[in-house]
């Protein structure tokens, strides 16, 4: 299972620094993710963006939005409304699947983790490597270090060439797809950010 954890919530803050409403979905599916209370962990950051004068538009809790955001979403229609943002408390997969089946910006509120178990396994690392610090916030929900060949985390290399990876003419170029969400995002001066080397000690965390 992947656990989650609720990233600092000056972190968070900083995320919705320019909107005006946020809607909350918070994940309740693996089996690990539920250790925390879901109801609580949601009402207590409900309360928190409240009293920084940020309007909440609705929130709901929903299983597996890994595989179901899609769906979940379409079910969400009248009670999401129009809010400026969609703040999930969710693994990288359900963080990633939310940003793809909206045109919204989907902040992440959580970091992903592994246990042991499923490190030995090798589940679901096609698409989150589980590296305990998510920078989805900073590419369109997009994983840099799953979409880009070299898992580079500010920008394509000198190689890409027409939309397509050096690595072989059959693979979009990562950033390519991460620059051209940004772009419908209106996000681009997003990309400025400079993300720092990865720690890879934080996926050991919970092993």
């Amino acid at each position: 299972m992947i656990i989650f954890e609720q990233k600092p919530f000056e972190e968070i803050l900083g995320y919705l620094a320019n909107d005006r409403s946020v809607f909350l979905l918070r994940c309740k599916g693996c089996a690990k993710v539920n250790q925390a209370d879901a109801e609580s962990d949601l009402m207590d950051m409900k309360e928190k963006i409240e009293e920084k004068g940020i309007d909440i538009t609705g929130f709901a809790i929903k299983g597996l939005l890994c595989v179901k955001a899609r769906s979940v979403l379409e079910d969400l229609t009248e009670t999401i409304g129009n809010p400026s943002s969609i703040l999930a408390m969710a693994c990288g997969l359900g963080v990633q699947s939310v940003a793809e089946a909206t045109d919204k910006v989907v902040h992440p509120a959580c970091n992903s983790f592994a246990d042991k178990e499923s490190l030995e396994r090798g589940k679901r690392e096609g698409r989150c490597r589980i590296c305990g610090d998510c920078v989805l916030e900073f590419t369109g929900g997009i994983c840099p270090l799953t979409v880009c060949s070299k898992r580079l985390l500010n920008g394509p290399c000198g190689g890409s060439s027409g939309g397509k990876c050096e690595m072989s003419k059959e693979i979009d170029c990562g950033w390519v797809l991460i620059y051209e969400r940004m772009k419908k995002l209106d996000r681009l001066e997003v990309l400025k950010a400079y993300l720092a080397p990865k720690d890879y000690r934080k996926i050991q965390k919970l092993t």
